[in-house]
């Protein structure tokens, strides 16, 4: 038994040592997944004594991160494990109790390692599949102390109405904390995509379906109702390949052909763009606009600076048991202000066609307006109509600054030596598009 593992052992290692010198090729760089899309399905609505809580089939873009990732390649197929941070929107829940209903919109911190096997039915393009394992850090209030506090003030109050609206009130931040410990911390999710090379940049187009839920069961008094909420998402992965350095980094030596149109590329340091976008998140109502100033100490590096405007204008609907259907509950609008400061790389550099990847930090100062609203009965020609109202208070506005990690892809085309046309794709704290015209100086 010894001698047969031992021979085991040693034929791979033997194989090990081989195998390098066959077409094969290790390599390392950063990447980042940007968020296009989100499908939810609605799972089923746990019906609890104090109210009840369901799914939602409702929502946008759900993973943005950054991280790094590994390949080996061979001629034919290839295999990647990639190493990701990043945040995640991966469920939509909405919380009814007699006291009044509300959507939640649970955040958090995704970790996630992707492990990859991939078919190449041409050199530069792959066809992919895997598996995900995801770790997520859900953003929770604690709703202790409100629950304790509304509970005490229940028991004081002498008056059995305002007894049975504060226990009603109670029992919605109840709700609230149920639904948040129905949220799953480790998920398992498939992965299925195509991607193409081009030099050192890697794109891949992938759809996650999940195969764990992220909503399972809501516990009430040590009893576990049924609610589940399944997802799945499209996204692109966008990578770079820093090693090996010769292969995609460094000029071919001793090319003549290749300096020659090197040295045809005009070297212009300075390049000023205009720039306009949507968030991925919400396609409807966001807007962006941009102003963003680049300096190149070389032909492919430098160092840029950006102003961007975002516009966004958002509503939700509660239930409202008195008409058996959602109403309005209310809008949201945003206006956000930010300073954009990176490094610029760029990945792919020749006369007419560039890419160009930017890592940075986005400094943001965002001044929020929400209401709530609702209907008041009124007597219309002798009928009895129900009015929409509108809600603004004092504490309706609410303004912040942040600070948030900024990565930026950017495609140009060169109409001449000096304008310059293209999309653009980013993730901050959210992931945005758009369009872009640049003038180089």
């Amino acid at each position: 038994m010894y001698s047969r593992l031992n021979c085991l052992f040693s034929g791979l290692l033997c194989l090990l040592l081989v195998t390098p010198s066959v077409a094969q090729e290790w390599s390392f760089g950063p990447k980042a997944y940007l968020g296009l899309s989100r499908v939810l399905t609605v799972g089923d609505e746990a019906v609890l004594p104090i109210g009840s809580i369901s799914t939602v089939a409702d929502g946008d873009a759900t993973v943005s991160g950054l991280g790094v990732f590994a390949r080996y390649d061979r001629p034919r197929w290839y295999a990647e494990l990639d190493a990701i941070q990043g945040k995640s929107y991966a469920a939509n829940i909405d919380v009814q109790s007699r006291s009044g209903s509300a959507p939640l919109y649970p955040s958090a911190r995704r970790y996630d390692a992707r492990l990859i096997v991939g078919y190449k039915p041409l050199p530069w393009l792959r066809l992919s599949a895997g598996m995900v394992g995801v770790a997520n850090n859900w953003k929770q209030r604690d709703y202790t102390a409100d629950i304790i506090r509304l509970e005490a003030l229940a028991q004081a109050e002498q008056n059995p109405l305002s007894r049975e609206r504060l226990q009603y009130e109670a029992d919605y931040y109840r709700l609230n904390d149920i639904a948040g410990k129905a949220l799953k911390k480790n998920l398992l999710e498939a992965q299925v995509g195509i991607g193409a090379d081009i030099g050192g940049l890697t794109l891949d187009l992938t759809y996650n379906p999940g195969l764990s839920p992220v909503v399972d069961g809501a516990t009430y008094l040590g009893r576990t109702y049924a609610l589940q909420q399944r997802y799945a998402f499209w996204s692109l992965g966008v990578g770079y390949k820093l090693f090996p350095l010769k292969s995609h980094l460094l000029a071919p030596r001793k090319n003549k052909a290749y300096a020659r149109i090197q040295r045809d590329i005009p070297f212009i340091r300075n390049e000023f763009h205009v720039g306009v976008g949507i968030l991925l998140e919400d396609l409807n109502s966001a807007f962006i606009y941009e102003n963003r100033y680049s300096h190149y100490i070389a032909p492919r590096f430098g160092f840029t600076a950006g102003l961007a405007f975002q516009r966004g204008l958002s509503g939700y609907k509660v239930y409202d048991p008195t008409i058996y259907t959602y109403r309005n509950g209310g809008f949201s609008a945003t206006n956000k202000v930010s300073l954009l400061l990176g490094a610029r790389v760029l990945l792919l550099y020749s006369r007419h066609h560039r890419i160009g990847f930017g890592l940075g930090a986005q400094l943001s100062y965002t001044d929020a307006i929400a209401a709530g609203s609702g209907y008041r009965t009124a007597t219309v020609n002798g009928q009895s109509v129900q009015i929409p109202t509108t809600n603004l208070t004092a504490t309706s506005r609410q303004s912040r600054f942040q600070v948030t990690q900024l990565l930026n892809l950017d495609y140009q085309f060169l109409l001449t030596d000096r304008l310059a046309v293209g999309p653009w794709l980013r993730a901050t704290d959210s992931g945005s598009f758009g369009i872009q015209a640049g003038y180089r100086f």
